[in-house]
């Protein structure tokens, strides 16, 4: 198996990528780490150097091009500045099946949702033996409506 979006490689994972990366290994999950600009492009090639599961697809967001010039930025990547709130998440975790559960795969409106927190939050909740991924759903780079839906009409600020 292999989670073929990550961003194991933002700073939202500063603190604990190695453990996050371990534990995904330990399942025999693979990892490739996405970067969207310079700083998290090069996170990513130093994480697949350091592991030899986790691998690099280095670019560059369209936000972060500027008159057809890469302009390298010394900024921390934050996503929408969405605070991660524990208690949100564990509710949200009691929601998933109990013992028999070993793997999540959410995905979530990527204009309303931080997409790496709901991951974080999900996989400090849940136990060790549950892997969890996921992706952002989004209008390309316009990035002005995002719908997600399951088993009904797909709705903005959701999560399946």
């Amino acid at each position: 198996m292999i989670d073929t979006h990550s961003h194991v490689n933002f700073n939202t994972f500063k603190d604990d990528a190695d453990k996050v990366i371990q534990s995904a290994l330990d399942k025999k999950i693979a990892i490739i780490n996405v970067g969207s600009q310079i700083s998290t492009s090069r996170r990513a090639v130093e994480l697949a150097k350091k592991y030899s599961r986790v691998f690099a697809a280095i670019g560059l967001h369209p936000i972060q091009l500027q008159d057809e010039e890469v302009v390298e930025e010394g900024i921390t990547f934050t996503t929408r500045k969405e605070e991660f709130n524990y208690d949100t998440y564990k509710e949200l975790a009691k929601q998933l099946p109990g013992q028999d559960l070993v793997h999540v795969m959410v995905f979530s409106d990527g204009l309303h949702i931080n997409g790496t927190a709901l991951v974080k939050g999900l996989t400090e909740i849940l136990p060790d033996t549950v892997s969890v991924t996921g992706g952002l759903v989004g209008d390309g780079s316009d990035f002005k409506h995002t719908f997600v839906g399951l088993d009904s009409a797909a709705t903005e600020k959701n999560i399946v």
